[in-house]
C-alpha cells in the first residue's frame, strides 16, 4: 500500500511504500521513501490523504500527481510501460 508522508531527508511530502513483512503493530507501519529510500516507522495518521499518487507513465515509479518524476526516466529514453 502506497501512503504519503513528509519525509525528513527529502523535506517534502513524498510516496511512502508500507513493508509488510515488518510487523509493527496496529497503529505504526514501517515504510520506505520512494525519492531517497529512507526507511523508518511512521504512524498511520499522520498520512497526508489530500495529496494523490500516481505512476509515472514513463518508467512506472510512484511520484506527485502535481509533480514531475524523479527518476532520471525522461533523459534515458526508458520505453513507456
Amino acid at each position: 500500500m502506497i501512503y504519503v508522508f513528509k519525509c525528513n531527508t527529502c523535506k517534502k511530502p513524498t510516496p511512502f511504500v508500507h513493508m509488510v513483512e515488518y510487523d509493527s503493530g496496529e497503529e505504526a507501519i514501517v515504510v520506505e521513501c520512494q525519492r531517497c529510500l529512507n526507511t523508518g516507522v511512521r504512524v498511520r495518521i499522520e498520512a497526508l490523504d489530500d495529496k494523490k499518487v500516481v505512476r509515472c507513465q514513463q518508467c512506472g515509479a510512484w511520484k506527485m500527481e502535481a509533480e514531475n518524476c524523479y527518476t532520471k526516466c525522461k533523459k534515458t529514453n526508458v520505453p513507456s510501460v
